[in-house]
């Protein structure tokens, strides 16, 4: 699934001068009322970070009502292009590739985070995710019991099922239908 076969309106055609971004439909009034129009807008909220690595870091923002987490790409590598192109993506950043797996999780029905934009300028990249209200970490639970194991190993065979494969130690995920 390339990452081209996202199917969002894109809100700013001409890369050169404002980059570009695709919102999610219904987040494009609200996030236009903010002035949330172009890659550089959202490249530019202020925000928290609460995790990250070198060159990609994770922050907490506050978009009018909505809690959501910015994942920004400082600088996009050729050696991510790459590496997406090679995984069947296409030529495109770390975060359209998220967007392309978080858009195949929604369309199979499958739990995900909820993408509300992503997009690009100046060798940047950025994806927008709501807030998961309600998520719990399986590690803080006591126990697994027989129904929620059940239920997790459908959402995996379900994940699998369309076409996403995260194998230990990947570098990303691989679509192959």
């Amino acid at each position: 699934m390339p990452a081209e076969t996202l199917q969002w309106q894109p809100i700013s055609p001409n890369e050169k001068l404002a980059g570009w971004c695709l919102i999610r439909p219904m987040s494009e009034r609200k996030f236009a009322r903010l002035g949330l129009r172009t890659a550089r807008d959202f490249l530019a909220l202020p925000s928290v970070v609460v995790s990250g690595h070198i060159g990609r870091n994770v922050s907490r923002v506050r978009v009018g009502s909505t809690i959501a987490y910015l994942k920004r790409e400082h600088r996009v590598r050729w050696r991510d292009r790459l590496i997406s192109y090679w995984l069947g993506f296409g030529f495109c950043s770390l975060s359209q590739r998220e967007a392309v797996v978080l858009a195949r999780l929604e369309q199979f029905g499958l739990p995900g985070p909820s993408m509300l934009a992503f997009g690009g300028a100046d060798r940047q990249a950025f994806l927008v995710v709501e807030e998961a209200c309600g998520a719990v970490p399986l590690r803080s639970l006591p126990q697994i019991d027989q129904s929620l194991a059940l239920e997790l190993g459908r959402i995996l065979g379900g994940i699998h099922e369309a076409g996403i494969d995260q194998p230990r130690g990947a570098v990303g995920h691989r679509l192959d239908r």
